[in-house]
């Protein structure tokens, strides 16, 4: 069933923060793996994507401290064909620490607006490269997102300290968001849930006009 509304209906700006699986997904990333996060744009949308983390310092009992590489790589890819989309500031934004020692933080945003003609379900693919370096026989060790001194946390109000996905533009409408889950069991046993984030337009201050669904993200969890 629908949970509260996060907000009553009204004014609102024609943008949302959402959270692309921090408390489930980016936290635990396994070093080369990808996470994705299913979106859905409408044309002259602005999607911006800002991703953030943080690795501490490795020091050997006082020798010189160990390279630390807290890198990653961010792009916005058509789900059906899952070729990268065009002309997107930073679409694959590859970055990080090259600095011994020294705690260079993960930061990068991709920003991309939906053409004409582009509405669509598209999929926004973390992928964690971040690796602690082979200098003074610190060993070359891969680093999950789970191991980070400061890991993916997600953020509703766009600080870039934290990890979010900005979708809208900057029009104002009428909308009211819903959370709803639904769960498949086994013999008593959940196996799989989806979560998704749904949309109401012009929403339930406005019940009077025609209303339109739209589902905004959804999240796929296994047991």
């Amino acid at each position: 069933m629908p949970s509260p509304p996060p907000a009553s209906g009204g004014e609102h700006p024609g943008f949302t923060y959402l959270d692309p699986g921090c408390s489930f997904g980016l936290n635990t990333l396994p070093y080369g793996q990808t996470y994705v996060f299913n979106v859905s744009l409408t044309e002259g949308d602005n999607v911006t994507v800002n991703w953030y983390f943080k690795d501490s310092q490795y020091v050997r009992f006082g020798r010189t401290p160990c390279n630390y590489y807290c890198i990653g790589n961010i792009s916005i890819t058509y789900r059906i064909n899952g070729s990268i989309v065009t002309n997107a500031t930073g679409s694959a934004v590859t970055t990080g620490n090259k600095m011994n020692g020294v705690n260079t933080a993960f930061q990068q945003q991709l920003n991309w607006t939906v053409p004409q003609g582009g509405s669509d379900i598209y999929s926004i693919k973390f992928k964690n490269l971040a690796q602690r370096g082979d200098g003074f026989s610190c060993g070359n060790v891969t680093r999950s997102m789970s191991q980070m001194f400061v890991k993916p946390t997600f953020s509703g109000i766009g600080d870039p300290l934290y990890t979010w996905v900005r979708t809208g533009d900057s029009t104002g409408y009428q909308y009211q968001d819903y959370t709803i889950t639904s769960t498949a069991s086994r013999h008593g046993t959940n196996v799989a849930s989806v979560t998704a984030c749904v949309r109401q337009t012009p929403g339930p201050s406005h019940w009077s006009e025609q209303q339109s669904l739209a589902v905004i993200s959804w999240t796929i969890t296994y047991y």
